[in-house]
């Protein structure tokens, strides 16, 4: 039976006057949900409104049998969960599916919210509901609140769980249930803070069931298989954020795991999630309950809070000119945080993990970017740099003429800031998908395509997390910024695809969908190809004509000074510097797994334990300037960054990093990107 979307509740006057009589035996508070025990389908989407994302799932569930089908964005992402033999992941590589397996699922989680949560913990009450058709419905909307807000330093906040007190974790549910459809779920909202123990960011999130099905007779086993025929390979091959036995041995996820947990973490009730609102006690003893046999997971999160909240405090006691706060980040463990990292290194782009080659694309792309390398010397009597020019190298050099005057003229503005001129895009969110290398990728073109048409355009991440596995990147498991542009210009004749075009950012692997109805590069796909699977020609005027590397050089002559480690330092500076004033934003790779470096808050980050040479991430650097606020004789001088972390995260998603000291190894592997 379709439910359909219900545009709002009726006015409290107007459940005064209207009736709300149910006919008998109808469905009413205190039965079980139908979805509880029985098999039933549901079409959802998982709705977060301050990230701008909507998430569509469908799901097959047959809990009697112990059986699950997920399946995201109109089957690009399929997960076949089964408590008692293998549970299957069908996902999409370019433009096939591909199939893995596992035998380490052992139990089934909720999709629609236990009644009995709100039942015990919460309160009730008869509403009316109108449909998009002005049709009216008797429901039931639940309400169940997990704390009080309070006021810290002028804003609003919450209180959080204590280990003594018992105290809760704040935020507000809100479930409704269509009672004259039979007892079908309508929507979950939640609205509150996302964390344990300390302050979390304000969370929103809603679940909108628009359909669904009660199977009295049950569901075919075989919805729940691959198709026959399909070979499957072990989890234990994959490679990269989400490799199997990442973590502590409690907290082991596969995929299909991790799949109904992202689901579950928005339900109250439910067990062993890392962001949970819920700290009631009649809430935490259905987490004890439920646990599995062994899973400290809620114990390892509480300690890791505390932990991570002493060592937010004691770190800002140091005075030093950058600030930590606590942010989403708080309760999760380290390979969590890793995930969220997916620069890979060279050494494992070579060769695949054994096995996985069988059902991987092979690398067919080479880096294809160039050099522009700034030459400087030493001047003999100041013993300060100065830049002499450029060379080029495998760059084509009628797009970069303009660039040999500029880089030998007067020196360079004190500040810089590429938001101002219109190149940088709003901070994004990555989510869980370890694909921050096409966030910085896009970051750049984006610059250049503003840059050369004075009108700022949003590019799509996603078309370089589904098609560029040809270069050895691999989607949400890990890639690099200028093996997406070598795919761009080698495989896909320079062009990219706005996000209107393309589709949104998924937060998953996604198939290739691009069209090139002349030569066919990518394979036409059928309609179960996904829901963004629409075949959209390019409309970009503008190609990738190039991309390259920034480097400096030293020239020798008889009687000047040979270049110190300091010397090299300044021209490396004076070099990006120079790239960032002519060409706009660059790609950059950071080493983000440093301590500090995720709880990073303000101030200008200059962490000396942060590696230069452990690079794991890629973001997007935006600009330069000086805070003469630092208490030095003049200021600090930084590098503006733009990481896709959310808004939650530094000053509101951009981080200041220390020009001196190539701290994390901010100047290391720059990149940029030529259009023309």
């Amino acid at each position: 039976m379709f439910v359909g979307a219900f545009a709002c509740l009726a006015s409290y006057q107007q459940q005064l006057t209207r009736s709300t009589r149910l006919a008998a035996g109808a469905w009413s508070p205190g039965m079980p949900g139908i979805w509880e025990d029985q098999a039933f389908e549901t079409h959802m989407e998982f709705r977060m409104p301050f990230m701008d994302f909507v998430e569509d799932i469908y799901v097959h569930s047959d809990k009697p049998h112990g059986l699950m089908r997920l399946s995201y964005y109109s089957g690009s992402n399929i997960f076949l969960v089964n408590e008692t033999g293998l549970s299957f992941e069908l996902l999409p590589i370019v433009d096939t599916l591909n199939c893995l397996y596992t035998p380490s699922v052992s139990g089934m989680e909720i999709v629609v919210p236990e009644m009995k949560t709100f039942l015990e913990s919460g309160s009730w009450r008869e509403v009316d509901l109108i449909d998009d058709n002005g049709l009216y419905s008797i429901g039931f909307e639940f309400t169940l609140h997990t704390g009080a807000p309070t006021q810290h330093q002028g804003n609003e906040t919450w209180t959080y769980y204590d280990t003594e007190s018992k105290a809760k974790l704040a935020g507000t549910y809100k479930f409704i249930v269509n009672a004259t459809a039979g007892g079908f779920p309508l929507n979950l909202t939640f609205k509150g803070h996302n964390g344990f123990l300390v302050s979390s960011h304000y969370d929103e999130y809603e679940i909108v069931y628009k359909a669904f099905y009660h199977r009295f007779e049950g569901i075919d086993e075989t919805v729940f298989r691959p198709p026959r025929g399909m070979p499957c390979k072990n989890f234990d091959n994959i490679h990269g954020p989400f490799m199997k036995n990442a973590g502590p041995s409690a907290m082991h996820q596969s995929r299909p795991l991790a799949a109904m947990r992202d689901l579950a973490m928005a339900l109250p009730g439910a067990n062993g999630v890392s962001h949970q609102q819920q700290v009631a006690k009649e809430l935490e003893k259905h987490l004890e309950k439920h646990a599995e046999a062994g899973d400290s997971q809620l114990k390892v999160r509480r300690d890791l809070a505390m932990t991570h909240y002493r060592w937010i405090q004691a770190r800002n006691r140091r005075g030093a000119p950058y600030k930590l706060a606590v942010n989403h980040m708080v309760t999760w463990l380290p390979h969590e945080k890793l995930k969220l990292c997916g620069r890979m290194k060279d050494e494992n782009r070579a060769v695949h993990p054994a096995g996985k080659s069988t059902f991987l694309v092979a690398t067919q792309v080479l880096d294809k970017c160039g050099d522009i390398t700034g030459n400087y010397e030493v001047n003999p009597e100041t013993h300060r740099i100065e830049r002499k020019g450029v060379d080029f190298k495998h760059l084509d050099q009628k797009h970069l003429k303009d660039f040999h005057t500029e880089a030998k003229q007067s020196p360079l503005p004190e500040d810089l800031d590429l938001h101002d001129k219109g190149q940088v895009a709003p901070v994004k969110d990555q989510g869980t998908c370890g694909s921050c290398w096409s966030f910085g990728a896009i970051g750049a073109l984006e610059g250049q395509y503003a840059k050369h048409t004075g009108t700022f355009r949003a590019l799509a991440e996603q078309q370089l997390v589904d098609c560029s596995w040809t270069a050895n990147n691999m989607g949400c498991d890990g890639g690099n910024d200028y093996k997406a542009f070598s795919w761009l210009m080698q495989e896909n004749k320079g062009k990219f695809q706005p996000t209107s075009k393309y589709g949104p950012y998924l937060s998953q692997d996604g198939f290739c969908h691009l069209h090139w109805p002349d030569t066919g590069i990518i394979a036409q796909m059928g309609d179960s190809a996904g829901l963004y699977s629409s075949k959209q020609l390019f409309d970009t005027s503008l190609s990738l004509v190039g991309c390259s590397h920034v480097r400096v050089n030293f020239q020798q002559h008889p009687g000047y000074s040979s270049p110190t480690p300091a010397s090299v330092e300044e021209a490396q500076i004076d070099m990006l510097a120079l790239v960032l004033n002519h060409y706009g934003p660059a790609s950059i790779s950071v080493t983000a797994s440093d301590a500090d470096f995720y709880y990073y808050s303000s101030g200008v980050y200059n962490d000396p334990g942060c590696s230069t040479t452990d690079l794991d991430h890629i973001v997007v650097l935006t600009g330069y300037g000086v805070d003469k606020n630092i208490d030095t004789p003049i200021g600090l001088s930084y590098w503006t960054i733009k990481n896709s972390w959310s808004t939650h995260w530094g000053e509101n998603g951009n981080m200041r990093i220390a020009r001196k000291g190539n701290v994390c190894g901010v100047m290391s592997e720059p990149v940029l990107a030529h259009l023309g």
